[in-house]
């Protein structure tokens, strides 16, 4: 049974116990939501240093939201803002309350304007003198803030998020050889194209090479289609667009699309004896999926799941299959790591498809891992891939490395914290292959081995040595020397890549709605 606590905010949060201390940041939260906020707002501001020294994952979000609500209630927000800004960049960007603390910021820029937060962001990258951060968490939290940039850019526009403001210090970071930061580092330049249909007159600075880079990057992105129109503006600027902007939900509305199905769908699918039929029913939802950038999680998906795992399993039909596979990779993207504890079971049968040789089929089961690994990225995701690794069937060990190097590539997943956990396992899985009998194999396995090396920046580990002593002597060299920037294999056989999942990001600092 869930523990009541009992005392003030400031008591549970001064607790030893997390639980405790989270429990009382969300009484904080009800505080400043509510008809005591003006004190509440007095008591956050004067403990506020010690609190964003909290650890725990669970705490720091009620923090967070306690921190948001903070940023709505507190009068004259101005002369704090700054300190508050820092907090968000150096506390809780790279947490899993990321979707709370870009609220924080685009509260903070409705109300204080875009130059004051940018600079705060900008100063919150700098080099501490009196704390030196390891280089991975430095490299972490720049990565974050330029997502951060990219997404107030997407909102606010750069009318009011100026590049005056950014693109200097930005371009210099494009520079960097840390590959996370120098992707979040391109990907503001190319939000800034899509407002603009051009950046080149901005990047001023920008080394040549890095210009010659954004440029190839901005001509693949292509014109904008239409111009792009602000979404939040600041408060003091129209009332009375202020005021809508004020009544909507920071996220967009999440749409619950299982109520749109008919009663017992998920149950009906699967005894369908006609493939023609089953196919109808899943692009009922299919088409759900592609209708609503945001789905809401619901208690009904555990059904959803057993019917695509089934269909997956038994459905003769490659046309089934396919369409099954199809929405598993949708449902990741639009709900977001609540459907992850789904794909546990959904991403085995998908492993097993990879030996398919209908290039359809082999087209969505490829995808859809894609989508799954780049929107409910997991341990246990990652390690999945092992089996495809491991498997006799050659298709099946070449669609596991190439998954390996989209994923290296994608988005959502550069620099993210889960490549730490599996990078040991994979660099093992992956090595094994690179000596299989088969040339071809080979020469795939040793390109996504370099890659994975290569960008996660691993080469000086010992382990990753020893790894790459397995290899024969006339390709060890060339994998550690290939790791300074090899490209990596990313096109599936039956499948066009999907690098960083194509559609919408659930409230990712990537350009989605928050």
């Amino acid at each position: 049974p869930e523990v009541e606590y009992t005392g003030t905010w400031v008591q549970r949060s001064q607790s030893k116990q997390w639980a405790e201390r989270a429990s009382g940041y969300k009484l904080l939260e009800e505080l400043l939501r509510g008809s005591e906020a003006t004190a509440a707002c007095e008591e956050l501001n004067a403990h506020q240093s010690k609190l964003v020294e909290e650890k725990n994952p669970t705490a720091l979000e009620a923090l967070a939201g306690a921190l948001a609500a903070f940023a709505e209630a507190v009068p004259g927000l101005e002369p704090r803002v700054t300190p508050v800004v820092k907090d968000v960049v150096e506390k809780f960007l790279v947490t899993r309350a990321e979707k709370t603390a870009l609220r924080v910021l685009v509260v903070a820029v409705e109300r204080c304007e875009a130059p004051v937060v940018v600079a705060a962001m900008l100063e919150a990258l700098k080099p501490s003198p009196t704390k030196k951060l390891p280089r991975g968490i430095l490299m972490k939290r720049t990565a974050a803030c330029l997502g951060a940039l990219k997404h107030l850019i997407s909102l606010f526009g750069p009318k009011r998020v100026s590049p005056k403001l950014l693109t200097k210090p930005v371009g210099e970071l494009l520079k960097e050889t840390d590959k996370g930061v120098k992707e979040a580092a391109y990907g503001v330049f190319l939000e800034l194209h899509a407002w603009y249909g051009a950046v080149e007159s901005l990047a001023e600075g920008v080394p040549e090479k890095q210009l010659a880079e954004l440029k190839r990057r901005c001509e693949q992105a292509g014109k904008p289609e239409a111009p792009r129109v602000a979404t939040h503006f600041y408060r003091s600027e129209k009332p009375e667009e202020v005021k809508a902007a004020a009544a909507a939900p920071l996220l967009q509305d999440a749409e619950e699309i299982l109520r749109k199905l008919p009663s017992g769908w998920a149950d009906k699918v699967a005894g369908l004896s006609k493939w023609q039929e089953r196919k109808g029913e899943l692009e009922k939802l299919t088409e759900l999926c592609r209708k609503f950038p945001v789905v809401k999680y619901e208690s009904g998906y555990q059904g959803v799941q057993a019917t695509l795992c089934r269909l997956l399993k038994t459905d003769a039909n490659a046309q089934v299959q396919g369409e099954a596979a199809q929405i598993a990779g949708l449902l990741a993207q639009r709900i977001g790591k609540e459907f992850e504890k789904h794909t546990r079971q959904i991403l085995p049968l998908l492993m097993v498809k990879l030996r398919e040789k209908n290039a359809g089929l082999l087209r969505h089961v490829t995808k859809a891992v894609d989508e799954i690994l780049a929107f409910c990225p997991s341990e246990a995701g990652f390690e999945c891939l092992k089996s495809a690794l491991a498997d006799k069937n050659p298709a099946a060990k070449k669609e596991g490395c190439l998954a390996v190097s989209r994923a290296l590539k994608a988005e959502g997943l550069v620099g993210a914290p889960v490549w730490e956990k599996v990078a040991k396992s994979l660099v093992a899985a992956v090595r094994v292959v690179a000596v299989d009998p088969d040339k071809a194999l080979r020469e795939v396995a040793t390109s996504t081995l370099t890659a994975l090396i290569s960008t996660l920046g691993i080469a000086s580990e010992p382990w990753v040595k020893a790894e790459v002593n397995k290899l024969p002597e006339n390709r060890r060299a060339g994998v550690l020397q290939g790791s300074a920037g090899a490209p990596a294999p990313v096109a599936s056989s039956g499948a066009d890549p999907v690098v960083g999942a194509a559609g919408p990001a659930r409230g990712r600092a990537t350009g989605a709605a928050v």
